[in-house]
């Protein structure tokens, strides 16, 4: 879907008007382009009202934010959401080669793993 951003930046209250009531999906690439000029306090209190109200639709909702923009907003993202996985590249030490790696940070409700899940993007998709 396109909405005429710019005047809805921030304003997640705004967004959530324009997502169609019988939408079963969401994804928002990228939260950082939503948050400028927001303090953390008035994104945390945006951004809970946004995933508090994504869940009692039943909406299953991803949201893309990049590090710079967590770190800028102090991880508060994290405390909202039920899951959240951070993807980066690392040096594997062992063969002195990149890889792709993801920490699942947490998954309310789910055992979730300590170490590092090492996945590969290839032509049919990932593993």
């Amino acid at each position: 879907m396109g909405i005429g951003i710019q005047a809805r930046k921030g304003n997640f209250g705004e967004l959530l008007k324009h997502i169609p009531k019988d939408t079963n999906a969401f994804i928002m690439d990228s939260l950082g382009s939503q948050t400028a000029n927001l303090t953390p306090d008035e994104f945390r209190d945006r951004f809970d009202l946004m995933i508090h109200t994504l869940k009692k639709r039943n909406v299953t909702t991803i949201v893309v934010l990049d590090s710079a923009t967590s770190h800028e907003l102090n991880d508060l993202a994290m405390f909202s959401v039920y899951g959240a996985i951070k993807l980066f590249k690392r040096e594997n030490p062992y063969t002195g080669r990149r890889e792709r790696v993801m920490d699942v940070v947490k998954m309310r409700s789910t055992m979730t793993p300590i170490q590092l899940l090492a996945y590969e993007i290839n032509p049919k998709g990932w593993r």
